[in-house]
């Protein structure tokens, strides 16, 4: 999936609106994987499995993700 996040070099507490953004990819589903851990582990552990991986993938593009692109990417799965 194709997403807007936050520049990771902008400071905090700014308005949502004046937040430089970059468009990063991100894998919201990683069937194999996510299959095994919710097999193993149950629902929240595949939630919070996808959590971090979309976090990573945020980091390691130059992003940052908050509370509101996790629900959002939640919702669209």
């Amino acid at each position: 999936m194709i997403w807007q996040a936050i520049d990771e070099n902008e400071p905090a507490g700014k308005p949502l609106s004046e937040y430089r953004f970059k468009r990063i990819r991100l894998t919201v589903l990683s069937i194999e994987e996510d299959r095994k851990v919710l097999k193993k582990h149950g629902h929240s552990a595949e939630r919070g499995q996808q959590i971090l991986r979309m976090t990573q993938e945020a980091v390691d593009q130059g992003a940052l993700l908050i509370q509101e692109d996790l629900q959002r990417s939640w919702t669209a799965t």
